[in-house]
């Protein structure tokens, strides 16, 4: 063990392919850290809040779910700390530290090619399943990728010492996103008309926009709800890559109260 095994909550050792010691492409290194820190803030805003970080996470989330990272000399092996030590909710395990463990299980949950159910339990709403293992596959490896195997220890790995992960878990996340492309889900948003003639609409959730579409009987409550903050409810339709759905099949349009 040396500094970054002592100091760290998570280390990402990468091996094989154009990995060498010490040394790799930085496109590679880049996109490991980077998919670690989308997949640990998504979850950490719904540790925090209860609900899916759909559009821009707030301020205070982004700024405890921050990590920081550190190489080990002569190897390819990344440490990954807390930025921000403090805690921000009644919990004595720093936020960015429960998100990572989380981020992990779901790494073991696809390395292990376990159940649905078991990852619906461990992130219990459609969108952040997607959201998490979005980067799931952006970290494990690739048949053909640029390395071929990433172990992951640390104290948010729980059960064993270090978790090996290979193809086997890119396949198994892609599987998951390609069998569930069809899900129930709600989303709050200001709904916007795009044609009014064809009763076209779209549900505008922070910065991005979902495609609704309406049946004949909700269409008036459509209509009257445009340009107001609503609930949509309904049958999302997502691409393999999609954190949010392409289509969004409205089942019902529910008022909400603004201050």
């Amino acid at each position: 063990r040396d500094a970054v095994d002592a100091d760290s909550s998570l280390v990402v050792s990468l091996a094989g392919g154009r990995i060498g010691s010490g040394e790799g492409p930085a496109v590679v290194v880049t996109r490991v850290v980077e998919a670690l820190q989308a997949g640990v803030s998504k979850i950490a805003a719904f540790i925090a809040t209860n609900e899916v970080a759909a559009a821009r996470l707030p301020a205070w989330v982004a700024e405890a779910s921050s990590l920081r990272v550190r190489f080990a000399p002569g190897s390819l092996r990344i440490g990954i700390t807390p930025e921000v030590p403090q805690l921000t909710i009644d919990n004595p395990v720093p936020l960015a530290d429960q998100a990572l463990e989380r981020f992990v299980s779901a790494e073991n949950w696809a390395q292990r090619g376990l159940p649905d159910a078991m990852l619906d339990e461990m992130l219990p709403h459609p969108v952040l399943r997607r959201q998490v293992l979005l980067r799931v596959k952006e970290v494990a490896p690739r048949v053909q990728g640029a390395y071929r195997t990433v172990e992951l220890s640390g104290v948010v790995v729980r059960g064993e010492e270090r978790l090996a992960l290979t193809a086997v878990a890119y396949e198994h996340a892609r599987s998951y996103l390609n069998r569930r492309s069809r899900e129930s889900v709600t989303f709050k948003g200001k709904l916007v008309s795009i044609d009014v003639e064809k009763n076209r609409f779209d549900l505008r959730v922070g910065e991005e926009r979902i495609h609704c579409a309406v049946p004949a009987n909700l269409r008036q409550k459509a209509m009257d709800s445009i340009d107001e903050v609503v609930e949509v409810e309904g049958e999302g339709i997502f691409q393999e890559e999609g954190e949010i759905p392409e289509l969004l099949v409205v089942r019902d349009i529910r008022d909400l109260v603004t201050a």
